[in-house]
C-alpha cells in the first residue's frame, strides 16, 4: 500500500480505522496527516475488491490490528509505530538488500520510478506536497541520470540503431536563419544514423 499510494506515510497509514475506508465511494481518508490537513486518497479497483473480502470490524478498531492467536499481542490490537518497519527490514534481508529503510523504499523509489511513466505535475498530484520545496526532494534527478544525458552530448556510437545502423551524435550550429539572433550561433544536439 505505501509503494501504490505515495501519498500516506507510513505513521499516517498505521493509525488508519475501519472507519476511515469507504469501499463505496473508494477512498481512505487520512484525519490528521503531517501536513494538518486531512486527505482522502483514491484506491484503485484492485485494492478495493481486495479490501471487500476483509471482515469490517466496527467503525473505531484499527484496520491494521493484530488478529487472534498471536503470542504477546491481543486481538484486536493497533500494530505498533514499528510494526511495518520490522516487517520492511526482515524483507530486505530476506533479499539481500542493505541499507533501504522502509520510507526510501517505497515512497522515495516509487516517485523516482514514476519519472519513466507521467509528469512532475501528476506525480507532485499524486503525492500531494502542498509545496514544491517539499515535492522537490522527492523528486530530484539523480546524478547517475544526469550523467547519462550529459553523455548524448558526446560523439560517437550510440546504443540503439535505427535503419540498421548505430546512432551517431553531433553537434550542430544553427545561424540567425534558424532562430539564433543577431548571427549568434547555437548549438543544437541532433541524432544522426551512421549510414
Amino acid at each position: 500500500m505505501l509503494s501504490t499510494y505515495i501519498s500516506i506515510r507510513p505513521g499516517e497509514l498505521i493509525k488508519v480505522k475501519e472507519k476511515h475506508i469507504d469501499l463505496e465511494s473508494g477512498y481512505i481518508f487520512i484525519p490528521d496527516p503531517k501536513e494538518n490537513k486531512a486527505k482522502a486518497v483514491p484506491l484503485i479497483p484492485e485494492d478495493i475488491e481486495l479490501l471487500f473480502s476483509f471482515p469490517r470490524g466496527l467503525p473505531d478498531l484499527p484496520f491494521f490490528r493484530h488478529p487472534s492467536g498471536l503470542k504477546g499481542v491481543k486481538a484486536g490490537q493497533k500494530f505498533g509505530d514499528k510494526y511495518l518497519y520490522k516487517w520492511w527490514k526482515r524483507a530486505c534481508k530476506n533479499l539481500g538488500i542493505e541499507g533501504v529503510d522502509l520510507y526510501g523504499g517505497t515512497r522515495h523509489s516509487t516517485v523516482i520510478a514514476l519519472r519513466q511513466f507521467a509528469s512532475p505535475e501528476q506525480i507532485k498530484r499524486a503525492t500531494m506536497h502542498s509545496t514544491n520545496k517539499a515535492f522537490e526532494r522527492y523528486f530530484r534527478i539523480e546524478s547517475d541520470e544526469v550523467r547519462e544525458v550529459y553523455k548524448l552530448t558526446q560523439g560517437g556510437p550510440r546504443v540503439g540503431h535505427q535503419n540498421g545502423g548505430p546512432k551517431t551524435s553531433k553537434l550542430l550550429n544553427f545561424n540567425d536563419k534558424y532562430g539564433g539572433g543577431g548571427g549568434s550561433r547555437i548549438p543544437i544536439f541532433t541524432m544522426i544514423s551512421s549510414d
